[in-house]
């Protein structure tokens, strides 16, 4: 991976200045973008890919409004076609529950539903700067990795990561109840 580029943002309506490092594979391009800020409804198509290769980068800011439900609710969810039954079916996915937190599954390693719960869910009412990505390292293993404003959350090796076909792109999905809150600048990038 090679550092390419360097940005200093700062966004009138927050207290802070966010410094963001980015590092991009090579070869990877932009093939989804939607800059404006929108809201999370249920069954929300927004785009179904041609292909999602075995590298690639998913980041997007949010701003939830409340975690008042006492079952899943759905954020973001990439799938080639069901909910969790297949591998590529979360490739990835975000839900939150109240008593798990921040719920990130993804196809790895063989199971279709490999999952971390990140305890400290995005804060309401405040703008939570998101990425998940897999790219190949220095040594040739796939690793997934879960940033939360720039902070790693999670990170882990996927032996069996795999380029799909027809991924659809939902925020949120059709299987569980749409989490509440606010999504912008959510950028999809692939190899």
């Amino acid at each position: 991976l090679a550092l390419s580029e360097f940005q200093n943002s700062s966004t009138p309506t927050d207290n802070y200045s966010t410094i963001e490092l980015t590092f991009f594979c090579s070869g990877l391009s932009t093939v989804y973008e939607k800059e404006e800020e929108f809201a999370v409804v249920g069954s929300n198509l927004l785009t179904t890919l041609t292909t999602l290769g075995k590298e690639w980068r998913i980041t997007f800011d949010f701003k939830p409004t409340d975690y008042d439900h006492n079952n899943w609710t759905s954020l973001i969810h990439l799938t080639i076609n069901g909910n969790n039954e297949t591998y590529g079916d979360r490739t990835p996915a975000i839900f939150f529950r109240q008593d798990l937190g921040m719920h990130v599954s993804s196809a790895i390693n063989g199971n279709p539903t490999y999952s971390v719960d990140l305890n400290q869910p995005p804060p309401v009412g405040e703008w939570t700067t998101i990425v998940m990505s897999q790219a190949k390292s220095t040594d040739g293993e796939f690793v997934f990795k879960t940033e939360i404003n720039g902070m790693e959350s999670f990170t882990t090796v996927n032996v069996q990561a795999k380029e799909f076909s027809s991924v659809k792109v939902y925020a949120s999905d059709p299987y569980y109840t749409a989490q509440p809150g606010l999504i912008r600048n959510l950028v999809i990038m692939t190899v």
